[in-house]
């Protein structure tokens, strides 16, 4: 006779990534993590009678996120009062930021949930406002003590017992034994290879592109031009290469995410480069010179340097992006704990 087919509910709804999507669902006696991609699937289980401890730790994400909303939208409404710039497309950005900001504010603070067994640590993926998460652990907690047996914070604790982590009262949270390989997992220091310096190069030239694209607004000139290209190119490889190298170092943090969302938005601006302005706009208006490099460029540069709304509208997007990503990933960096460090 076939087993019995197991049910599961959905604790948190999947969260999208660049390659990935990940899921928590709760089983008769389980949790089930599931990472999906384009062309694999993972799954973890974690056994009700396995569990140890559910960790909530607050986070400072969402004053980042308010931050970058905020300032997003002053940039644009400070838009409106200049003259030679298009009103609808500053006032169309500025009201799609001030959502956003209204949007996060509303969800309210962010926090990390980490799940701790005999044999591992692993961070459950989807909890990352207060709110949902202490759903989602108070039903965990409930499946627990259904296995367990009733659950309580530890009461007696000796002076040699690793200490763990605060979290909301009313949640999960018990006594780990010391020497246990998951106590370990949560005090050890891991050797693993860092390079900050890669991090400075990538910010520093989102602030060099910022500067370039802010003064070509006051001062248009082909040398402006040819450098923000430049440095377009540069920065999409920097990016890549920064992601590779300093992927261990960094995941699951604020940095990794400021560094993703860099290559994402350089990313849509070679894009925008290649595709809008290369292809469209250049041939379109000069036909005769699609099978010519030389008289496509140039008539991009002329395009460039004309002083039109939509040009000056997309480079001082471009200044505004590149200005707000420099200076709050080296922010992040500075935040950054260093991979060895206590």
């Amino acid at each position: 006779m076939a087993g019995r087919k197991k049910t599961y509910r959905k604790l948190s709804g999947s969260r999208f990534g660049l390659f990935f999507t990940h899921s928590l669902w709760q089983g008769d006696d389980h949790l089930l993590r599931v990472e999906s991609g384009m062309m694999i699937e993972r799954y973890w289980r974690f056994y009700f009678a396995d569990i140890q401890a559910v960790l909530l730790h607050r986070t400072q994400a969402h004053y980042y996120w308010s931050f970058l909303w905020t300032s997003l939208a002053l940039v644009w409404g400070a838009c409106l009062f200049i003259e030679s710039f298009p009103r609808s497309l500053a006032l169309g950005f500025g009201l799609f930021f001030l959502l956003l900001l209204v949007a996060n504010l509303l969800l309210g603070p962010s926090c990390r949930v980490q799940l701790q067994t005999a044999v591992q640590v692993q961070r459950l993926p989807g909890l990352v406002r207060i709110r949902k998460a202490s759903r989602v652990m108070n039903r965990i907690r409930q499946a627990a003590e259904r296995v367990q047996g009733p659950l309580a914070p530890p009461a007696s604790r000796s002076a040699d017992d690793p200490p763990i982590a605060a979290t909301i009262a009313g949640q999960l949270a018990y006594h780990q034994p010391s020497g246990s390989r998951a106590a370990e997992a949560g005090t050890a220091t891991r050797r693993i290879k860092f390079s900050p310096w890669l991090h400075q190069a990538l910010f520093g030239a989102l602030l060099i592109s910022a500067l370039c694209h802010g003064w070509n607004l006051f001062a248009p000139h082909l040398v402006l031009v040819v450098v923000t290209h430049g440095l377009l190119l540069a920065l999409i490889t920097l990016a890549i290469v920064t992601l590779v190298r300093n992927y261990e170092g960094m995941r699951d943090s604020l940095l990794a995410k400021v560094t993703w969302m860099s290559l994402v938005v350089i990313t849509v601006q070679g894009l925008a480069v290649y595709i809008m302005y290369m292809l469209m706009i250049t041939t379109m208006r000069n036909p005769r010179a699609v099978y010519n490099n030389w008289a496509v460029l140039s008539a991009y540069i002329e395009f460039q340097l004309s002083g039109r709304p939509f040009p000056v509208g997309v480079t001082a997007g471009c200044a505004v992006i590149d200005l707000l990503l420099g200076g709050i990933g080296f922010l992040a960096l500075w935040a950054h704990k260093r991979p060895g460090r206590k």
